[in-house]
């Protein structure tokens, strides 16, 4: 309870919430270098995860499909280890794959579309 006058006290947490920016930015970096490195060594799984990320950035898809691509990627990918393999892609995505090539040449450009700015995060 506040006494009339008094300011409330600062919480720190505009400082918690930038780590948490810096952070996440550096999860999409280390998503995007590991995908492009996989991908140079011709790396299937990589190949595989760049058709996912690029359909989930697809607008001619239905919002709720693009939704469910990228919650598959922060949820098999955000987290992975630098050192551990990359996961399969789930078989039932097997159509993402047989769509023509390219995904392979906008991993970077897709990791960056995913990148925003805290203003934009806490709007």
């Amino acid at each position: 309870l506040e006494t009339a006058g008094t300011k409330p006290k600062a919480t720190g947490t505009k400082p918690k919430v930038e780590d948490e920016m810096v952070k996440h930015t550096a999860r999409l970096s280390e998503i995007g270098r590991r995908l492009q490195k996989g991908v140079d060594k011709n790396d299937e799984q990589a190949r595989c995860w760049a058709c996912v990320l690029d359909a989930a950035l697809d607008l001619t898809s239905p919002w709720r499909e693009r939704e469910a691509r990228l919650r598959l990627l922060y949820l098999r990918l955000y987290g992975l280890q630098a050192t551990a393999a990359l996961p399969e892609v789930p078989s039932k995505l097997g159509k993402l794959l047989e769509k023509p090539g390219g995904a392979e040449l906008r991993i970077m450009s897709n990791v960056e579309s995913l990148r925003i700015s805290l203003p934009e995060a806490l709007a």
